[in-house]
């Protein structure tokens, strides 16, 4: 089961591609304003093929952000109720991360995306996987022995050359002290510092930095968090 919270402002029809193939125990509420004068045929049609609980919530007043909140608050209606998920909020607009981020760290499955069409949790996993590995050995069954002895030997030498790697530095604590000097403002829990000393220790350069906390937290709190560190960044690789 899941419920679909649509900021059909933001993403028109390419946010309701494949409604049609939502289960009759999925939930999905459209909102949508003035500036929104008709919703096309076909996606009416797909609607109405879908087996899914369709509401649709209309906004009258065109203040900034007014739908936005309204979504917001209706997401908050719906948790307080009891709802645990998975909540999923179709929007192009990043300022529902907060949103997600918040509901996350209270263990609620909330999620932000562009598209019904596109999940933000794998299906499926295990079944891919097992599959995957059966070819793979009905594969390797038929290697003949010098392909094998070939790949024994790439194997050993790989291991050779990563012996040969050297071992990254540990991040000096007069760093760390300096990183949570420069975020004690932001409040982050303990244990995310553990993720950016990594970031800082493992990122060859500002680049990979900026992926790397992005990745780790989301792309509003992790380019924050770059660019509070970057410059304690820049003094430790030198």
């Amino acid at each position: 089961m899941g419920i679909y919270l649509v900021d059909y402002e933001n993403v028109h029809n390419d946010g309701v591609t494949d409604i049609k193939k939502l289960s009759a125990s999925d939930r999905v509420v459209i909102f949508y304003g003035d500036s929104i004068k008709s919703i096309p045929f076909e996606t009416h049609v797909e609607m109405m093929a879908s087996k899914a609980v369709i509401e649709y919530i209309e906004t009258h007043k065109v203040a900034k952000n007014y739908l936005d909140f309204q979504l917001a608050t209706y997401l908050g209606f719906l948790i307080g109720k009891g709802e645990k998920g998975p909540v999923y909020i179709i929007s192009q607009d990043t300022g529902f991360d907060s949103i997600v981020d918040f509901w996350r760290g209270r263990n609620i499955e909330a999620f932000r995306q562009p598209s019904i069409a596109s999940p933000s949790t794998p299906k499926d996993v295990s079944l891919k996987k097992g599959t995957s590995t059966k070819k793979k050995k009905k594969k390797s069954d038929h290697v003949p022995k010098e392909s094998k002895k070939e790949t024994k030997e790439v194997k050993e030498t790989k291991e050779i050359v990563e012996k040969k790697k050297p071992e990254k530095k540990k991040l000096p604590e007069a760093i760390r002290k300096k990183i949570r000097t420069e975020l004690k403002d932001e409040k982050l829990p303990a244990g995310k510092y553990t993720s950016i000393y990594k970031a800082v220790e493992e990122s060859e350069n500002k680049l990979a930095l900026n992926n790397a906390l992005v990745k780790t937290f989301d792309t509003t709190i992790g380019s924050k968090i770059y660019n509070h560190i970057k410059k304690i960044y820049e003094d430790y690789q030198r």
